[in-house]
C-alpha cells in the first residue's frame, strides 16, 4: 500500500509539472561573476558579508553568508543579478511567445536554504 502510495504522489508530481516550462540559472565559475554582493553599506550601513560559489555532491550553488548589523538603519545583505533578455533566449522567447500567444506567465520560484535565523 505505501508503495502504491508513493507511486501515484510521484505520477501527479511528474504530471503537474510536466506542462511547466523552466527557465534555470545554473551557477558555474563563469556565471558566478554575473552575481553581485549588495549591502546597506550604500546608504550609510555597516553590515558585511561575501559571495562564493560552492558545491555539495553534485548541487553547485551560491552561499551568501555576513553579519547584518542595523546600526545607522541600515541592516540588510543581499545577492542581485541583472537579467539580460538578450543574453538569455530561452528566457526571452518564453516571455515573448507568452505575449504572443495570450498566456500568463505564474511567477518564479526560487530554492532557497536557510540556516533558520
Amino acid at each position: 500500500m505505501k508503495k502504491l502510495l508513493l507511486l501515484m504522489l510521484l505520477a501527479f508530481t511528474t504530471m503537474a509539472s510536466a506542462n511547466e516550462e523552466v527557465l534555470n540559472f545554473p551557477f558555474t565559475p563563469n556565471s558566478v561573476k554575473d552575481w553581485k554582493y549588495f549591502s546597506d553599506q550604500v546608504m550609510g550601513g555597516v553590515s558585511e558579508g561575501q559571495v562564493s560559489l560552492e558545491q555539495d555532491g553534485d548541487k553547485v550553488f551560491i552561499r551568501l553568508s555576513g553579519n547584518v548589523r542595523t546600526d545607522n538603519n541600515g541592516g540588510f545583505i543581499q545577492l542581485r543579478t541583472s537579467t539580460s533578455l538578450s543574453n538569455k533566449p530561452l528566457m526571452f522567447n518564453l516571455l515573448h511567445n507568452s505575449k504572443k500567444e495570450g498566456k500568463k506567465l505564474k511567477g518564479i520560484r526560487l530554492k532557497v536554504k536557510g540556516n533558520g535565523e
